[in-house]
């Protein structure tokens, strides 16, 4: 009985049937991977938008910010030109570091002069200075001792710690001019 069965359909309709079905599949296909692409666009549409809306809300904050920057005092570091010390007046530089460390609020433990780095021509003379306090206070010294102007270069800085206070050695090289 099954092997009676005889469709008489022409084979010009059969192609024309598999050609219209595979038009269709293919349509199908097109339409639903644009669907997805649309799906993502518009997913990307909404992040976008609450970005925009994120910064909408914080510009005020940022504008806050920047404008409290900018009206900021900004200490500067001391940046001066480099003069030279006159022989006769190396003393000054005793007085200027007293000057500086009081004004630190730091304790003048010692500070003297190395006599045998000294030579009639040497341009140089170095001072070994002890200071005492509190590590807050070696900054302000620091930055006082570089706004004077003959100081040529802080060679070494030793900072030992004790249980009340802090204890700062430096050698210090002054410029000394004719």
């Amino acid at each position: 009985m099954m092997n009676n069965l005889n469709f008489n359909i022409p084979q010009k309709s059969i192609v024309y049937l598999f050609v219209c079905s595979g038009i269709i599949i293919v349509f199908v296909l097109l339409i639903g991977s644009l669907y997805y692409k649309n799906a993502e666009r518009r997913n990307d549409i909404q992040k976008t938008k609450q970005l925009i809306e994120q910064q909408k809300t914080l510009a005020p904050v940022y504008q806050k910010i920047v404008a409290a920057s900018e009206n900021k005092l900004i200490k500067k570091l001391p940046y001066p030109n480099k003069t030279k010390l006159p022989r006769q007046e190396a003393v000054k530089f005793m007085e200027d570091f007293m000057k500086a460390a009081a004004k630190s609020s730091v304790m003048t433990i010692s500070l003297a002069p190395d006599i045998a780095a000294l030579s009639s021509s040497s341009r140089f003379l170095l001072h070994k200075a002890v200071v005492k306090g509190q590590f807050e206070n070696f900054r302000e010294l620091l930055i006082s001792l570089g706004s004077i102007t003959y100081i040529e270069k802080i060679e070494e800085i030793n900072i030992r710690q004790f249980s009340d206070s802090m204890e700062l050695k430096m050698k210090i090289w002054i410029a000394l001019g004719g």
